[in-house]
């Protein structure tokens, strides 16, 4: 009877649930031993283990030798979790040290067991050697992508389809010698509103539209017999066939345009546009941007809040990967900004000095949930701001209050007031405020987010230059890099004993975690600081663990990419869930609601982000 119990339990261990019953006896026939509280199980950079533990009964503390010898705690564990396994199966020190926390009594399976029946299943080998972790997150995502999903029978799973399945027919083209008479005409016969312009090979080289032919030929009486390529669009934009839909989407959304080419192995397969995904979806994120560029109300824009939310609600519970979606939102809000900015300026009139609205942090890295707070901050040109400090003070002073009304209004968290006068600065007052963080006796200044800026409403270029000029004074200086890693790593991950994560014990979000707080926070300013450590310039966080990864050998970096992933759906899910209930959008996460492996993967991914932190703190001592 005990070792069929046991083989339950390693049935419900991933990746074990993929042995056949006969490999499962074989491991529970393993022996059984008991650990009293306070016992050494395993010891960091000792002996390598020859058991894999599995925890029938009770709890034990993996923790690391911090400075000066104190304990650095990364993990509790408990029933059904293990430990020890990338030491038996690499045959190295253990990376932590384990300790009963409270009585344990664990199941230990030979070494020499384990890898037969590792060496029997390569699929199960595989899923260990590779990264036990990343097993943990695929199963999860897809349970919790499941939880989540559209009931109705009526949607076509559009967002989780590759591009090229939209393409229904083969595509129209002409050359570009072609007269604009006989393309137009070509274009009436077959029924179609745009033409591809090729080359001799058949290569694409530009676009005609119905839009073109009205503004370009019809209203500047343009002589029909010139060749297509006179008034054909360039360049063209392009996408993988096998691209998602929600990728094709948001180049649409980026790029401004109706019409996208599709290509596979480099070659024209044909073009899905805008009305594609409009009539298999209802709803389209490339027309709701649309919509808000050409809003000329200021009432009007409270409206795209719903449309975003059902976009959103679509795109996520259909497949699109959630940097895909936050990608939307990003992108919507930006328009949303960039047309109330625009608004607000024709009834206050031309600014006293050229300018920037910047978004920092979130929206910065282009990482917006439902749940968006912006950080905004103004750059001034600095000559032009020279005497003229009043009239500075009271334009940005009174725009900033009717753009915070706006933000309001839609539903927007930008902070009260919208941008307070210690963000609103020329360049060297920018610098300056770096300068003041870094001679600063404690780790508060300038917020981090500020090396993740990007211009939402004016001269990108000065926006760009300071960026990059403060992103190059930090990565030349440890001092900076010290205090960017201290403020880093005062955002610790919410693990906590007994298989219980750190929550709010009481007030509004009582029993309750910030899933950004906590979760994505401690991943997103760990991995700032590494990446300004070597100078790379990418602002979004899946960028620069690709540069870390491919430039600098960061061996974690796709775990961290994965568990960023799984936060982030997890974050969006919950969002979307608090909506369905008529419930406000917020950040917060009962760890009661999720299923037995949503719990352990949280806890594998807050683990990882302790040890991204330990890894920071090692690097770069206080």
């Amino acid at each position: 009877m005990l070792r069929q119990e046991i083989a339950v339990l390693l049935a419900g261990i991933h990746p074990f649930e993929l042995l056949a019953e006969e490999e499962l006896a074989e491991l529970s026939a393993a022996a059984l031993d008991y650990y009293p509280r306070g016992t050494a199980i395993l010891a960091e950079g000792g002996a390598p283990s020859e058991h894999l533990y599995v925890i029938r009964r009770g709890t034990v503390r993996m923790s690391l030798s911090g400075e000066g010898g104190r304990e650095v705690v990364l993990d509790y564990r408990g029933e059904g979790e293990t430990f020890g396994l990338l030491s038996v199966v690499s045959g190295d020190p253990p990376r932590a040290s384990v300790t009963a926390e409270e009585d344990a009594i664990v199941l230990l399976i030979p070494k020499e067991t384990l890898l037969a029946v590792l060496e029997r299943n390569p699929v199960v080998s595989e899923k260990l050697l590779r990264s036990y972790f990343l097993g943990f997150i695929e199963k999860a995502y897809d349970e919790t992508r499941r939880k989540y999903q559209s009931v109705s029978n009526n949607h076509r799973v559009l967002f989780a389809t590759a591009v090229g399945e939209l393409i229904r027919r083969r595509p129209v083209t002409a050359r570009a010698d072609v007269s604009i008479q006989e393309g137009s005409r070509l274009m009436v016969r077959e029924g179609i509103s745009s033409l591809v312009v090729v080359d001799e090979g058949d290569t694409p080289l530009g676009i005609v539209t119905d839009r073109d032919l009205r503004e370009k030929v019809v209203a500047e009486n343009r002589d029909s017999r010139e060749p297509l390529r006179t008034i054909m669009a360039t360049p063209l934009v392009q996408v993988d066939a096998a691209a998602p839909c929600s990728e094709a989407l948001l180049e649409m959304m980026r790029h401004n345009i109706h019409h996208l080419l599709v290509v596979e192995n480099d070659r024209f397969r044909g073009m899905v546009t805008n009305h594609d995904f409009m009539v298999l979806q209802g709803t389209s994120p490339t027309l709701l941007a649309r919509t808000v560029s050409k809003t000329r109300d200021l009432g009007h824009l409270a409206e795209t809040g719903v449309r975003l939310e059902r976009a959103v609600a679509i795109l996520s519970r259909e497949g699109a990967k959630a940097h895909h979606v936050t990608g939307v939102i990003t992108e919507v809000t930006e328009r949303l900004l960039r047309q109330a900015m625009a608004l607000i300026e024709d009834r206050l009139g031309p600014p006293p000095v050229r300018y920037a609205l910047v978004l920092c942090g979130q929206a910065g890295r282009r990482e917006l949930t439902l749940h968006r707070r912006l950080t905004l901050a103004i750059v001034v040109d600095g000559e032009a701001a020279e005497g003229a400090a009043g009239r500075v003070g009271a334009h940005f002073a009174e725009l900033g209050g009717q753009l915070g009304s706006v933000l309001a209004a839609c539903g927007i968290v930008a902070g009260e007031p919208c941008i307070p006068p210690e963000r609103i600065r020329t360049p060297a007052g920018w610098r300056a405020h770096l300068d003041d963080w870094l001679a600063a006796p404690r780790a508060g200044g300038p917020p981090p987010g500020i090396l993740d800026m990007t211009t939402a409403h004016g001269d990108s270029a000065a926006v760009e230059e300071l960026r990059l000029r403060l992103l190059h004074e930090v990565a030349a200086s440890e001092s900076l890099l010290r205090r960017l890693a201290a403020t880093a790593l005062t955002h610790r991950p919410p693990l906590a004993f007994s298989r219980r994560f750190v929550v709010d014990p009481g007030g509004e979000h009582r029993q309750e975690l910030d899933l950004y707080e906590r979760g994505i926070r401690p991943f997103v300013d760990a991995v700032r600081v590494l990446a300004c450590e070597h100078g790379i310039e990418a602002r979004q966080t899946r960028e620069r663990l690709a540069a870390l990864r491919d430039r600098h050998g960061l061996e974690l970096a796709d775990e961290v990419e994965s568990a960023m992933e799984y936060l982030q759906t997890l974050r969006i899910h919950q969002q979307l869930a608090r909506l369905d209930h008529g419930r406000e959008v917020d950040d917060e996460l009962d760890p009661a609601e999720l299923t037995r492996h949503e719990r352990k993967t949280l806890k594998e991914a807050f683990q990882l982000a302790g040890s991204l932190q330990e890894r920071l703190a090692r690097r770069h001592p206080r």
